[in-house]
């Protein structure tokens, strides 16, 4: 019976796995457990190949650590000094051994970070050149569609996503500026592209508050 359970259902498709979450676990996110069930597929059901997805993504948080912190400081050193606490850090040694989302969490964390900095780098930067203007565009293109992943990685984000506006405005001294009015843009689409995902939410939210008993933004 334990070997059952142990196996993907060949009756049922990802598409059940989406649809699946909101009514057993509304409070998880679905892009890990889409992941880890073609990763099963491929791979098999054994421990070390399920557990091996988490090991994998744990690897992309270096590199954009690294990209991160030349974003903040300039400067290789840090960049390396970071790489290395974090790979012997015992919080990333046992999340990047476990069957659960954090490692992508943390991963897509660093990245939007990284986005954000450079989006605002480049709007800060003087139009010397005729791409700046362009690659600014797309930056900010590429961060507005960054969210629907982070919010389907874990609900978390929303308070990810508010750090973020507190730093634009925090940025320019909270004042209206041409980074806040792309920061607005970049928000606006994003929230089209998680109507779905904040739909489910909402529907859902009454459930998470009986579920747990605790304040739903605990359960995010």
């Amino acid at each position: 019976m334990a070997g059952k359970y142990q196996h993907i259902n060949p009756e049922k498709t990802w598409l059940d796995t989406v649809k699946g979450l909101p009514t057993a676990e509304p409070q998880l996110s679905p892009l890990y457990f889409i992941l880890a069930r073609f990763w099963v597929q491929s791979l098999g059901p054994q421990v070390a190949a399920v557990r091996s997805l988490s090991a994998w993504i744990s690897l992309l948080v270096f590199p954009r650590l690294y990209w991160l912190c030349w974003e903040l400081f300039r400067s290789a050193s840090v960049g390396g000094m970071a790489v290395t606490i974090v790979a012997v850090g015992p919080f990333h040694v046992l999340y990047a051994q476990e069957a659960i989302p954090y490692m992508i969490f943390a991963a897509l964390v660093l990245l939007s970070n990284a986005i954000l900095r450079r989006a605002i780098a480049l709007q800060n930067s003087p139009a010397r050149f005729k791409y700046t203007s362009k690659l600014s565009k797309a930056v900010w293109s590429i961060y507005a569609i960054a969210p629907s992943l982070r919010l389907y990685s874990s609900l978390l984000f929303f308070l990810v996503t508010f750090a973020h506006c507190l730093y634009v405005i925090r940025t320019k001294n909270w004042r209206f500026s041409k980074i806040l009015i792309a920061y607005l843009l970049a928000s606006a689409a994003a929230i089209i592209l998680l109507a779905a995902g904040i739909f489910v939410l909402i529907y859902h939210l009454k459930k998470m508050r009986q579920q747990y008993a605790v304040p739903v933004f605990l359960c995010l």
